[in-house]
């Protein structure tokens, strides 16, 4: 993992690549292109716009990893104490869902950190890229105007939606976070979030709800030993019981 930050940040550099239609595993390989690096498995992803100018491989695949939602997975391979092959692995999401349970807590369960409760948003206006601007002859300017919103967009959870969202309402919130974690006179804490990628306002509706699951509670930190655990891989899922709150956590394994 180190080598591949390291190559990245400076061995070499994009002067210029406009990628229209295009998947994360070719925007990928464009980006390696040039490099010690290849991609080597590639989960299917939608088809999305990438410009990249003056950057280097590193900030280029930050914007990939922006763009896409992808997650990534570095790998060599050692043959006689040398390094005879470098690739990555694209997955849409890293890791299974063990349906390990966890309670908070616990002996098997050590929490190494919890961040302040002050952070917390229960409810997200969602912003996405600008519209772009023309002249009187119908050419684009290179200029953008107000940025798209989701108001126009319904959810409802008799439709399978995850939560409600009336039509014209232009921010999402979850009311049973709010009681939690909202204002002491009922009001949600709001968060205006920026997805500046984003054209279609239900997929910045998409994008504003995984906002607003990330962000509606304490990010804590878990520590367990194997032991404890059984078998576990980066990208893992499991679950953390919190009975105090009635809340329960999908945690990941990150380390």
């Amino acid at each position: 993992i180190d080598t591949f930050l390291d190559d990245m940040k400076g061995y070499g550099y994009l002067r210029e690549h406009r990628m229209e239609k295009t998947t994360a595993g070719l925007a990928l390989g464009q980006i390696l292109h040039g490099s010690r690096w290849r991609v080597n498995l590639e989960e299917p992803t939608e088809q999305k716009d990438l410009y990249i100018y003056d950057l280097s491989r590193f900030e280029a695949i930050k914007k990939l990893l922006d763009t896409f939602s992808c997650e990534l997975e570095y790998k060599v391979k050692i043959e006689k104490n040398k390094i005879v092959d470098r690739y990555v692995n694209i997955y849409q999401k890293r890791g299974r869902d063990t349906y390990k349970r966890f309670h908070y807590g616990t002996n098997a369960l050590e929490v190494v950190r919890e961040e302040d409760q002050q952070d917390i948003y229960t409810a997200v206006i969602g912003r996405g890229k600008g519209e772009e601007k023309f002249d009187t002859t119908g050419q684009a300017t290179g200029g953008f105007g107000r940025r798209i919103n989701f108001k126009d967009v319904e959810w409802s959870k008799a439709k399978g939606n995850p939560i409600d969202k009336p039509l014209g309402q232009e921010y999402i919130e979850d009311p049973k976070i709010t009681k939690v974690y909202g204002y002491s006179d009922g009001t949600p804490r709001y968060k205006l979030i920026v997805h500046d990628q984003i054209e279609d306002p239900e997929e910045l509706l998409e994008a504003c709800y995984q906002d607003l699951v990330n962000g509606s509670r304490p990010l804590v930190q878990f520590k367990a030993s194997l032991a404890d655990v059984g078998r576990l891989e980066l990208g893992d899922r499991v679950r953390i019981i919190r009975e105090d709150l009635d809340i329960y956590y999908t945690a990941r394994v990150f380390k």
